[in-house]
């Protein structure tokens, strides 16, 4: 099984590969939990779950909760592979999916993917909670720009991929969902003002 540390800096950097730290899991996972108004239901999305850290916090902070239904896609393997170890007590209810998060069918146009997505697992409606640290510093060389640039409001002048990200979270949401991520402190720079737009007119921070 492949962890964090067998990645060299340089996949590190293509990829957009920062592993989330417990103590910053836990606090979003917290977060999240107290601002959460649903029902006794709950279906979880992390769309680049690594290796399943902030879903487990979630879930060992709602152990209570009558059905939590959890999804996590990530576009390594041995990521997946590690997320299922770390959430077997839940596989019961735990569907992973190792494919691109911008892209997670074979469709060309991500939101299509993920209407397709959704319908099979049952989550037309959008998912409650989405919790996630979205890749950054990525590469995007892999990407065909012209669908980027279609796809995503964000994919304009200089941006980085964890903005793309941030429109797949929101456009999958259920009415009243609730999302938690963890960004870097670029999200407030000059070049990052198209995606703040987009939070703010498609979300409302709480926190």
């Amino acid at each position: 099984m492949r962890t964090i540390a067998t990645y060299s800096k340089e996949e590190k950097k293509q990829y957009g590969i920062f592993y989330t730290p417990e103590f910053l899991s836990d606090y979003v996972a917290q977060k999240l939990t107290e601002y959460y108004q649903g029902d006794n239901t709950i279906k979880i999305l992390d769309p680049s779950c690594g290796d399943g850290i902030l879903l487990n916090s979630f879930l060992q902070k709602n152990s209570n909760i009558k059905s939590i239904e959890t999804f996590g896609i990530d576009i390594d393997k041995d990521a997946i592979l590690n997320t299922r170890i770390r959430l077997q007590h839940y596989l019961s209810k735990t569907y992973l999916k190792n494919s691109d998060g911008l892209y997670p069918c074979n469709q060309i146009q991500s939101q299509k993917c993920w209407d397709i997505f959704r319908k099979e697992h049952n989550v037309e409606s959008g998912f409650d909670i989405i919790i996630s640290n979205p890749p950054w510093g990525a590469s995007l060389d892999g990407y065909n720009k012209q669908n980027l640039w279609e796809d995503f409001v964000s994919s304009k002048g200089q941006y980085d991929i964890f903005n793309l990200f941030i429109e797949i979270i929101i456009n999958n949401l259920a009415e009243g969902g609730l999302y938690g991520l963890i960004l870097p402190d670029s999200i407030f720079s000059q070049e990052q003002k198209l995606i703040r737009k987009f939070i703010l007119d498609n979300s409302t921070i709480l926190s």
